[in-house]
This record gives structure tokens, C-alpha cells and sequence, in this order.
């Protein structure tokens, strides 16, 4: 079935790989303003449950698609790493930007204010356009089958999201009312 050089592979990918997804709990503490005293008014989680279980099954399909490849730097990896960092960067960016009211969770506060400043004046979901980094963290280790199923998943996410986020941020003033 799998030599022991393959499971070893699966064992160390799977493990970078959620360690890397890990990341941004970390970065929410490390950049996340003082948190809102006011409870939401609106709080979206399912679209994020299953962002979680679809990541942790890509990371198990990363590390089957890994398990029998030896890696080689290249011009490419460097490329690749460069657009990992530009997407962690600008997801920092973004949860700096939107301060106290970011969250995993889509959340609307009772005193809640729509941010247009900083990256979001450029941007408008700039959160999601940096999820990229968990393509190129694929496509850095050559799992290319992981790498487009990642890419449709965080398309699909995002979309399903910023729907959600889009449609409350038109609509805040009749949901606070």
C-alpha cells in the first residue's frame, strides 16, 4: 500500500499543512484590536464549519497526493513562496484594517460601522482574495490536484460569503433598526 518514505511524506505534509491553516488563529491574537463589548446582531458560522472540514480534507488529500513525490527548488518555488506571503500579508492587512469587528464568524454589532479605509479602500474583500496563499502552499509542494480542488473550494467559499456579508452590509441600517 504505502512505503514507509510515504507515510512519513503524509505525516509531514499533513502536519505543515495544519499548522499553516493554524496560522490565522494566531494572527487573530496577535492583530486583532479590543474586541466589542456590544453582543452581534447577526452572527453567520455554517459557511465557516464547513470551510474547516473541507480544508481538513484537503489537507488529508495533499498528503496522499505528496506521499510519493521528492521535492526540488526551483525559480517556481520561489515565485510560489512570494505569492503565499502576499496572501498571509494581505489577510493581516485585512484583519488589522477591520480591527474589533473582524471574526471568523460573519457577525453584524449592535453599534457596528462598515470600514473604508486602509486596504478596504482598494479592496473590497480583501480577506478572501488572500486566501491564494493555501493554493500556492499546494502548488509550492506540487500537489496540483489538491492545489485546483483548494482553489474551487475557497472560489465556492467566497462566493457563498461575500453573498452573505454583502447582502448585510447593504441592509445594516434596517438590521440595526
Amino acid at each position: 500500500m504505502f512505503t514507509n518514505s510515504q507515510i512519513l511524506n503524509i505525516i509531514i505534509l499533513f502536519t505543515l499543512s495544519s499548522i499553516f491553516f493554524r496560522i490565522e488563529g494566531v494572527l487573530e491574537k496577535l492583530f486583532r484590536q479590543a474586541s466589542i463589548s456590544d453582543e452581534s446582531i447577526f452572527e453567520e458560522n455554517n459557511s465557516l464549519t464547513y470551510l474547516k472540514y473541507s480544508l481538513l480534507i484537503l489537507c488529508f488529500i495533499g498528503s496522499i497526493e505528496f506521499s510519493d513525490k521528492t521535492y526540488e527548488y526551483s525559480t517556481i518555488s520561489v515565485f510560489l513562496l512570494i505569492i503565499i506571503i502576499m496572501g498571509i500579508i494581505l489577510r493581516i492587512l485585512a484583519i488589522i484594517s477591520l480591527g474589533k469587528y473582524w471574526s471568523f464568524n460573519i457577525k453584524i454589532y449592535k453599534n457596528h460601522e462598515i470600514i473604508k479605509t486602509s486596504i478596504y479602500r482598494y479592496i473590497k474583500h480583501p480577506a478572501y482574495i488572500g486566501n491564494v496563499y493555501i493554493v500556492g502552499f499546494y502548488l509550492f509542494f506540487k500537489c496540483y490536484i489538491t492545489a485546483l480542488l483548494s482553489f474551487i473550494i475557497i472560489f465556492i467559499f467566497g462566493l457563498w460569503r461575500r453573498q452573505k456579508e454583502e447582502y448585510l452590509l447593504k441592509n445594516i441600517k434596517n438590521i440595526l433598526i
